[in-house]
């Protein structure tokens, strides 16, 4: 038997004006299309699902019954209108459509098709030989007061091991302190400069104690201090071109944090947070398409483990957020969000014994083999 199936707008799809022009982005496929907004009624009825035939007995004055019918069989032919099955169960799969429609979109039109210009490496050097006057500073700097920091330890610590004993650590003894030899460690080791160069393409260019996209040493590091007797309370920038702290702001900003981060108990116990935020600037000005912000993610994912692992080795606890109040971060850093973004939060404290659980040590692994 034949089955009469409603239509529907897209769901992958996103509509918005551009300069004027309504265009239906249709991301997963990275096409987009323009229409006359004139259209728009027309397509707005199919919002929710219906039967085509319905959209004859609605008030469209500009158009007779053949134009619209013309009109659904040209939305339907370009994926913008699709046919919905009601007898279809709904799918529950987890996946990334399940998640809110930014999301969505930045997921699916971040990919890079086969079919999409891709610069070879001449042709991106060339490019940037162009763009050298406009290139942003590597190097972020604060005026004001700088405090500075314990030339960095060496740390004796078994990688292996401290990988297997790595774990987030979220609630310290807040009467046990890290002390600024700790934070000197932390911060070199995680985002520090272990060179610098001139390259004839890409002019200034870092290379850290991670590995950063393109040379453009994106990630930033502020501290908040809660508690270390060293230095005044307040919100500093780690400078990775002086290796010293450049205070932002003074004062206490325990509670300011505790609301940007949603109330989480942690951010009471703390000695202090690290922030980490990503100069998207400086990646797209190399990197001119959206793959750019997912370079600013790798290197994020680069930095958290860094500070894992030598906290870890330091017998220093941590533990990250990645949920917080974006604009709330933003104010408080004074940052603009077109240029840099906040990407994660990291507790810091000290706790009797490092551990949540019992784990067997590598010795002990090892151990188990024989």
């Amino acid at each position: 038997m034949f089955e009469i199936k409603k239509l529907s707008m897209n769901l992958d799809m996103v509509i918005y004006n551009q300069s004027g022009n309504i265009i239906l982005d249709l991301y997963k496929e990275h096409r987009q299309l323009s229409i006359n907004t004139k259209y728009l009624p027309i397509l707005f009825f199919f919002s929710e699902a219906n039967y085509e035939e319905e959209l004859y007995y609605q008030d469209f004055p500009d158009f007779d019954n053949i134009t619209l019918e013309n009109i659904v069989a040209e939305f339907i032919t370009k994926k913008v209108l699709v046919y919905v099955n009601e007898s279809e169960e709904k799918n529950n799969t987890l996946g990334i459509d399940t998640l809110n429609k930014s999301i969505n979109y930045y997921y699916w039109a971040n990919k890079v098709f086969t079919e999409e210009k891709y610069n070879s490496t001449y042709d991106e050097f060339m490019t940037l030989m162009d763009k050298r006057k406009s290139q942003p500073n590597i190097y972020k700097e604060y005026p004001g007061e700088k405090y500075d920091l314990p030339f960095p330890q060496e740390i004796k610590e078994d990688l292996m091991t401290t990988m297997l004993k790595r774990e987030s650590i979220r609630y310290v003894d807040p009467q046990k302190k890290i002390n600024l030899q700790d934070l000197s460690n932390i911060l070199y080791y995680s985002n520090g400069e272990t060179a610098y160069a001139l390259d004839s393409g890409i002019g200034s260019a870092i290379f850290k104690t991670l590995a950063t996209p393109g040379g453009r040493a994106a990630s930033e590091l502020y501290f908040v201090n809660f508690s270390l007797s060293e230095i005044p309370l307040g919100i500093y920038h780690y400078s990775i071109k002086s290796h010293n702290l450049e205070l932002i702001k003074k004062g206490n900003y325990r509670d300011d944090f505790f609301n940007i981060c949603g109330g989480q108990i942690q951010l009471n116990l703390a000695n202090g947070l690290l922030v980490a935020t990503e100069r998207i600037d400086r990646i797209i000005w190399k990197y001119q398409d959206a793959s750019a912000y997912r370079s600013a993610l790798i290197e994020t994912g680069e930095l958290a483990q860094n500070i894992y692992l030598t906290a870890t080795a330091l017998k220093v606890a941590t533990g990250i957020i990645g949920t917080f109040r974006d604009n709330m971060l933003e104010s408080l850093l004074d940052i603009d969000p077109a240029l840099e973004f906040g990407t994660a939060i990291f507790t810091l404290g000290k706790k009797e014994g490092l551990t949540r659980f019992n784990r067997p040590t590598l010795e002990e692994y090892r151990e188990g083999e024989k």
